[in-house]
């Protein structure tokens, strides 16, 4: 799961760097499958 967290905050401040709009949300789902 702190893979996912570092891939998402790189993501998000990449888009951040390059001028790109970076949408807001109120919520998220997230299913686990095993």
């Amino acid at each position: 799961l702190e893979n996912i967290k570092d891939a998402i905050r790189l993501h998000v401040n990449d888009r951040l760097e390059n001028g790109e709009e970076v949408p807001q949300t109120q919520s998220v789902s997230l299913t686990s499958l095993e």
